[in-house]
């Protein structure tokens, strides 16, 4: 029974991805490509009311 499911849930999955080999059609992908590169980001997120960590990520 297991088996089963699982080959329904893949054959079904199967149909909703996308082809990699395909550009991108959103109207906003020029404006974005111009952003895609490598990123040092620096952060001060809130833990608890008064407390803050400063994250740092590349």
């Amino acid at each position: 029974m297991k088996k089963l499911l699982l080959l329904i849930l893949m054959s079904t999955l199967n149909g909703y991805c996308q082809v990699g080999s395909l550009p991108c059609q959103h109207i906003g992908y020029e404006r974005l490509s111009e952003l895609v590169g490598t990123w040092k980001v620096e952060a001060m997120d809130r833990t608890s009311p008064g407390n803050y960590e400063m994250n740092a990520g590349i």
